[in-house]
């Protein structure tokens, strides 16, 4: 089977994340960033939002009188990743390279898969009905034997539809397409190319050399405008994360029925890691109570380990850090994150426990940064609530 690469667009992925969370909130106008009243910009819009004329970077007040009747979360970076980790393990039952260009959009090398055209097909299908069920989210995918036309088609199948590309029609796909299709082409060589005539993609790629000679960018993308692309998926066998997670009904629980339930959750999460040969360096508990108040507490793992045991001690010290009461509870989740093989070396610093304060939440993806970047200039510097 020739080389094939598909690629994963989880549509609008925060916004999707949030109605999961309080599905009242469907069909409502959302805007993710801040207070309606704040001094940051928005970082992710709901398309009834859109409709009104809110979009990605507007200020908050400005979305606020746009959109009077928007919802307004601060967003909370912990559950994005959490459910980024759970559609990874979606992508990875079926493919092992998988290669995250952000929280909500991922390549895959599907030439793993020797089942022909078809089995592929049904293999995406299975993944698009599993983030659907699961995750409540819905997602485009895109199959080429490249990148840049897998990325073209899966932003041609949204919302949630799948467009494959036969091979040897890269050319003769991308040539008619608004040149706007091109992710990741920057604004200011798309504004020049256009002032230029050249508005489709096929204008791009049939550029002559004396046009694209002062400009080695260009150069590029004119190659890649032709179907040209031999770029790898760069993928990692080792996931960011692995969560696992229970929905409650919000009824009382003392301490020793939380610690019990969080038990079990980590030992799940340990079968998971044993299954995968994955040794955990670092845990994360989270709860949510039936008021939507959350708590989170951590902890490392010393030795990085996938003993049901261990986790399950160190889970409910980290619940305790989370939440050392009573609570009515409507959700408890268990993330093992830091990951590395089984056969791998521990780091050296991997076993300090340090304070929360001091310990380093940075996220993995340009995405994941950007998006954080974003929430913190929201002026909402807690967006979860820690108790220590």
């Amino acid at each position: 089977m020739a080389r094939q690469i598909l690629h994963v667009d989880l549509n609008g992925f925060f916004v999707a994340v949030e109605r999961a969370r309080q599905p009242e909130l469907r069909g409502q106008p959302l805007v993710i960033g801040g207070r309606r009243d704040g001094t940051g910009r928005v970082a992710a819009v709901s398309a009834e939002a859109r409709s009104a004329g809110v979009y990605v970077g507007l200020r908050l007040c400005d979305a606020a009188q746009r959109c009077p009747a928007a919802h307004f979360l601060p967003g909370d970076l912990e559950a994005y990743g959490e459910v980024a980790d759970a559609a990874d393990a979606i992508l990875r039952k079926a493919f092992t390279r998988v290669e995250w260009l952000s929280l909500d959009e991922a390549y895959v090398d599907a030439a793993s898969l020797r089942s022909g055209v078809g089995g592929l097909v049904v293999a995406t299908e299975a993944i698009q009905e599993a983030l659907r069920d699961e995750l409540q989210i819905a997602a485009s995918c895109g199959i080429g034997v490249s990148k840049i036309t897998a990325r073209v088609a899966s932003r041609l199948a949204r919302p949630s539809g799948l467009l494959y590309v036969l091979p040897g029609y890269d050319r003769r796909f991308l040539a008619p397409l608004a040149i706007e299709l091109l992710s990741g082409l920057p604004e200011s060589l798309r504004a020049s190319l256009i002032s230029r005539g050249a508005e489709t993609i096929g204008d791009l790629a049939g550029l002559s050399d004396d046009a694209v000679a002062a400009s080695t960018d260009l150069v590029l993308w004119r190659r890649l405008a032709s179907g040209d692309d031999d770029r790898a998926v760069v993928g990692s066998v080792c996931p960011r994360g692995v969560s696992v997670q229970a929905t409650l009904d919000g009824a009382f629980m003392d301490a020793a029925a939380l610690a019990g339930r969080v038990r079990e959750l980590a030992r799940d999460l340990a079968s998971q890691l044993g299954t995968r040969r994955l040794l955990a360096r670092q845990l994360t508990v989270r709860v949510v109570d039936i008021a939507q108040a959350r708590y989170t507490g951590m902890i490392s793992v010393t030795p990085a380990a996938s003993s049901p045991t261990m986790l399950a001690g160190a889970a409910v010290t980290a619940l305790h850090r989370a939440l050392g009461w009573s609570r009515s509870v409507t959700r408890l989740s268990v993330r093992a994150s830091s990951l590395c093989h089984g056969d791998a070396q521990p780091s050296l610093f991997a076993g300090r426990d340090l304070p929360s304060r001091c310990r380093s939440r940075a996220p993995t993806t340009r995405g994941f940064r950007e998006l954080e970047r974003i929430l913190l200039a929201a002026g909402d510097r807690t967006l979860t609530r820690r108790v220590s």
